[in-house]
C-alpha cells in the first residue's frame, strides 16, 4: 500500500501508460488522415479539385508513419539515435516527405508569396538530416525540422481561419485548439524533450501524461473542426456568389439586387426573369410551406449548376444564388438580413417602398463591411 503513495512507482506507472498512449495517439492520426482522404475523395467526386487536401491527408499519412517508427524506437530505451540509427534515418525520411509534399502544394496553391522558399528549407533539411545521425548535431537538427514540419498545418488553419466565417470559422478554432494540443504533446514525447525534462524534474511523467490525454483529446477537436463540410469550398466562398436579392415580405417589393458575377449568363429559365423569377419561387415556397415567412429560417432549391438559397427575416426575404450549396452563404444571408432590417426599420414599414430604394442603396456598403469584397 505505501508503494503506491511514493511518486517514483507513479511516475513508472504513467511513463508505462503514457508509452502506450503514444499507439493510440499514431491511430487517431491515421483517422485524420483518412478523414482528408475522404473528403478529397467526395470532392473529386463533385468534380471539384482539391490537391490541397490530397497533400493534408498524405502529409499525415507519412508524419504518423514517421511518428508511430521513433515512439517505437522511444519504448525500448537508450538513445534511438545510436542503438537504431537506420531506423530513425528512416522516420526522419517519412516526416521529411510528409513535410516537403504539404509545403509544395501550399506554396503552389495558396502561400505563392513565398516562392518556394518553405519547401527547399525543408528538403535541404530533410536531406542533411539523415547524415547527423552518428554525430553531435543530430538532436539540434531533428528538433529544427520536426518544428518546421509541425507548423505546416498551423499556417494551413490560420490561412482558412483569416478567409472564414460564422459556424465554419468556430469549428476551424476547435480544429487549431486541437492542432495546438496534438503539437504540444509530440514535442514532450521527443527524445530531446524527455532528456530536458528528466534533469528538470524528478518525476517527468506527471506532466507528460497529462498532454498525452489532452493530445488525444486534441484528436477529437481537430476531426470536429474539419468535418461536416468542404473547408477548401468555404474558403473560397466569394466566388460562389452570383447574384443576390433582397425581397420585401408583404408587397414583393424588390428592395436591392446586386450581381456578384458580372456578365456571367445563367441558363436557369427560374432566374432568367431576375426579381420576376425569385417572386415566383416565393410564392410558390409559400403555397408549399404554410409557414414560410412566418419564422426566420432558410430554404434551399437545387437548380442543378447553381443553388437558390433564400432566408426569412422579419420583415424582409433574401434570396442568394450560389454555385455551391455552402455554409457560408447562409452566413451571408443571416448577416445582411439583420444589419438591412436594423438600419432601415422605419422605412421598411413605409406604405409605399419603392420611394426608398435610393436610400436602400447604402446596402452595398453593409456587403462589403460584412463580407469585405
Amino acid at each position: 500500500m505505501r508503494d503506491y503513495l511514493n511518486p517514483g512507482v507513479w511516475n513508472s506507472l504513467l511513463t508505462e501508460i503514457s508509452l502506450n498512449l503514444n499507439y493510440v495517439l499514431v491511430v487517431f492520426l491515421l483517422q485524420i488522415a483518412g478523414l482528408f482522404g475522404k473528403q478529397w475523395y467526395d470532392d473529386k467526386k463533385r468534380q471539384i479539385s482539391n490537391n490541397i487536401i490530397l497533400s493534408y491527408a498524405l502529409y499525415y499519412v507519412f508524419i504518423t508513419a514517421g511518428v508511430g517508427i521513433a515512439f517505437y524506437l522511444s519504448s525500448l530505451g537508450g538513445n534511438p539515435f545510436v542503438l537504431y540509427g537506420d531506423y530513425m534515418i528512416i522516420s526522419i525520411i517519412l516526416r521529411g516527405i510528409g513535410g516537403v509534399l504539404f509545403a509544395f502544394v501550399l506554396e503552389l496553391k495558396i502561400l505563392k508569396q513565398t516562392k518556394f522558399l518553405i519547401t527547399i528549407v525543408l528538403l535541404t533539411m530533410v536531406t542533411i538530416t539523415p547524415f547527423l545521425i552518428n554525430t553531435p548535431f543530430i538532436t539540434q537538427a531533428l528538433n529544427i525540422l520536426s518544428i518546421l514540419i509541425l507548423t505546416l498545418p498551423f499556417i494551413f488553419t490560420i490561412y482558412f481561419l483569416r478567409k472564414t466565417y460564422g459556424e465554419v470559422r468556430r469549428k476551424l478554432s476547435f480544429a487549431f485548439l486541437g492542432l495546438s494540443l496534438i503539437g504540444t504533446a509530440l514535442v514532450l514525447s521527443s527524445y530531446t524533450a524527455d532528456q530536458i525534462l528528466q534533469i528538470l524534474f524528478p518525476y517527468p511523467a506527471f506532466i507528460i501524461f497529462p498532454f498525452k490525454i489532452l493530445a488525444i483529446f486534441g484528436v477529437f477537436l481537430l476531426i470536429y473542426g474539419f468535418r461536416g463540410y468542404s473547408f477548401f469550398l468555404e474558403a473560397e466562398w466569394k466566388e460562389n456568389l452570383v447574384s443576390f436579392y433582397i425581397i420585401e415580405k408583404t408587397q414583393k417589393t424588390e428592395l436591392y439586387h446586386k450581381d456578384f458575377a458580372e456578365g456571367e449568363i445563367l441558363q436557369e429559365s427560374v432566374f432568367a426573369g431576375g426579381l420576376a423569377g425569385i417572386t415566383k419561387i416565393i410564392d410558390e415556397l409559400t403555397s408549399e410551406k404554410k409557414d414560410f415567412g412566418s419564422k426566420a429560417g432558410f430554404d434551399t432549391i437545387n437548380l442543378g449548376k447553381f443553388f437558390i438559397i433564400l432566408y426569412s427575416g422579419e420583415s424582409i426575404i433574401s434570396a442568394l444564388l450560389v454555385r455551391k450549396n455552402i455554409q457560408h452563404a447562409r452566413y451571408f444571408l443571416q448577416t445582411v438580413t439583420s444589419k438591412f432590417e436594423s438600419s432601415f426599420r422605419d422605412l421598411l414599414k413605409a406604405s409605399d417602398l419603392s420611394k426608398g430604394k435610393e436610400i436602400f442603396k447604402i446596402t452595398e456598403m453593409l456587403i462589403r463591411d460584412i463580407i469585405k469584397l
